[in-house]
This record gives C-alpha cells, sequence and structure tokens, in this order.
C-alpha cells in the first residue's frame, strides 16, 4: 500500500475513516494508507466490524509534536480550557523514566505555549483521553474542536449527498463509533 497524507490521523486508538478525503484545517503532515478492503463482513461472534466503505488509516501513533502542535492551535494562551493538556504530559515518571513528552511553558508567546520534551517530539503522545482524542479528531476534520464532541452517539437522518465520516475511538479496550 502506498502511503498518502489526508489530514486526518490516528490518535490513541482514534481512527480517521471517510469514503472521501476532505479538508481539514488542521495542518499536521500525518502519513496514512488506504485501506482497500470495502464491503469486508462483520466478525461472527459480535456481527460488528463490517466496513462498507474504503478508507485510511494512520500508519502510525500521533506523536508528542503533533499533539502539541494541536494545543497551540486550540488553546494558544495556555489556560487550557476543555482540559486537553494533561499535567502528567509534563510531570509523570515512573521507575525513573519520563512518561510525559509535552511541557507547558507559560512564559512562551501565545501560540508557543506547549512543546514537545527533548528527544520526546516523535514519540507516541500520552495522557490523552476519550474526549481528548474525540476533540482532536474533530480539530482535524472541521477546524472546531468542539464540533461533534457533545454528540457521540447522534443517530440523526443524512442529507442526501452529506458526506459521511466516521472515527473510531478506542477506549479501555472497547471500540466507540463517533458519526459525524
Amino acid at each position: 500500500m502506498a502511503v498518502v497524507r489526508p489530514t486526518w490521523s490516528v490518535l490513541a486508538g482514534v481512527v480517521a475513516a471517510a469514503p472521501v478525503a476532505i479538508a481539514s484545517a488542521a495542518t499536521l503532515d500525518i502519513a496514512m494508507v488506504r485501506v482497500g478492503n470495502a464491503g469486508n463482513g462483520a466478525d461472527p461472534l459480535t456481527g460488528l466490524g463490517a466496513v462498507p466503505y474504503e478508507y485510511y488509516i494512520g500508519t502510525t501513533e500521533v506523536t508528542n509534536a503533533q499533539y502539541a502542535a494541536f494545543l497551540n492551535a486550540v488553546d494558544p494562551s495556555g489556560v487550557n480550557p476543555h482540559d486537553l493538556y494533561n499535567p502528567n504530559m509534563t510531570n509523570a515518571t515512573g521507575f525513573a523514566v519520563v512518561k510525559g513528552g509535552i511541557d507547558l511553558v507559560p512564559e512562551a508567546v501565545a501560540g508557543s505555549k506547549y512543546a514537545p520534551k527533548q528527544n520526546y517530539a516523535n514519540k507516541p503522545v500520552n495522557y490523552v483521553s476519550f474526549h481528548d482524542a474525540a476533540r482532536f479528531a474533530n480539530w482535524l476534520m472541521t477546524g472546531d474542536t468542539e464540533s461533534n464532541a457533545g454528540a457521540l452517539h447522534h443517530r440523526g437522518k443524512r442529507r442526501t449527498g452529506e458526506r459521511e465520516s466516521v472515527w473510531h475511538v478506542r477506549s479501555g479496550g472497547q471500540r466507540h463509533r463517533v458519526d459525524r
């Protein structure tokens, strides 16, 4: 499969899936691959998992640098109104190993308050909750963290010809479907 670069992502198990590449306000460079087995069958035990369309999936986890860029875009002043930044991203350690990879730098200029720790920019981001991941996915898709963030189980009618996007978010070993 060839690597392509649509503007959606995988984050802590968030999988962006859409039948059409949709433009995003996000400027992150996230490598994606096409999953081209449209119409695969559901799991015979659960009846879940059938996907009737082709989609793209990120080739790697979201990095500290990518998540810090997201934080700086949606919270340039560093006030963290949606708790998208977890203090453990800076402070968490265990067995003398640093587990968090993003620092909050209050004295930095607006738009640069969040920075990956030295040697942690390309490591996967930690301490991202289900709702943080949903907001990240919303932002990649619409440029707004709150678009669909409160409608995780919405099952309304679709307009004819409406572009459809589906985000699958893993949390606690379970997958949750987020319809757009």
